[in-house]
């Protein structure tokens, strides 16, 4: 649910629309530091299966943006993606602006908050995607792992990231075209952005066979004679 308000929020403060030509442009391109428009998308590289998997072992691929119309804290924010920050890729289908020749104006549309959000902003696609490393265009590399001292320089910013193995497989089956072009990148703050990490480590906890003797058992969890142990 928090994931999805942030789209929201970010998609109405950009307020994106299509052109005559179907292509999307944003409105208010400045008042989102959350997002950023995607310049280019490209997959880099996807691995063969495991043995036993038929999706396959790692995908990665290279997000670019540009940072030049953000004032300075944004810009900072997205150069310093962290390795393991999770991002998003939107895909969006925005209301056409046409012109009128006649008035020699635009349509004048706003967003509505007591109407449903999607009926509005259409969004087609939403991926998750893992940060690996980011890049300016002199190939200096920030990972927030031991290089804190890097700094980026212009505005132009290549994020390699892995993708959802599952989700890319499913894609390419189902024959869904997400990966052609995404419109948006979208990261959390990274106190709000670790349910990864805490998903990862239930799932690590519960395949984890517990270490502690049994003759402790009863102890550990606040049983028993303490002096028994």
């Amino acid at each position: 649910y928090e994931i999805r308000q942030d789209i929201e929020d970010a998609i109405i403060r950009l307020d994106p629309r299509k052109d005559e030509n179907g292509q999307v442009f944003y409105r208010s391109l400045y008042k989102s530091r959350m997002a950023c428009p995607v310049e280019e998308f490209t997959i880099r590289y996807v691995g063969p299966a495991d043995i036993g998997q038929i999706k396959p072992h790692d995908v990665r691929a290279i997000i670019t943006i540009d940072l030049a119309l953000l004032k300075d804290a944004p810009q900072r924010e997205w150069s310093e993606l962290r390795q393991h920050d999770v991002v998003f890729l939107l895909t969006l289908d925005p209301p056409q602006q046409t012109f009128n020749p006649l008035t020699g104006t635009t349509n004048v549309w706003h967003y509505d908050r007591e109407k449903p959000f999607l009926e509005q902003f259409p969004v087609k696609y939403v991926r998750g995607a893992e940060v690996i490393d980011v890049r300016d265009d002199r190939d200096n590399v920030f990972t927030g792992v031991g290089d804190s001292g890097v700094k980026l320089v212009g505005t132009k910013r290549f994020i390699k990231v892995h993708l959802d193995t599952a989700q890319y497989h499913s894609d390419i089956m189902n024959d869904v075209q997400c990966y052609s072009g995404f419109h948006l990148l979208m990261r959390r703050k990274p106190k709000e952005n670790n349910f990864k990490a805490v998903l990862h480590s239930i799932r690590d906890l519960m395949n984890t066979q517990c270490v502690v003797p049994e003759w402790m058992h009863d102890v550990f969890l606040g049983y028993g004679d303490p002096d028994s142990a």
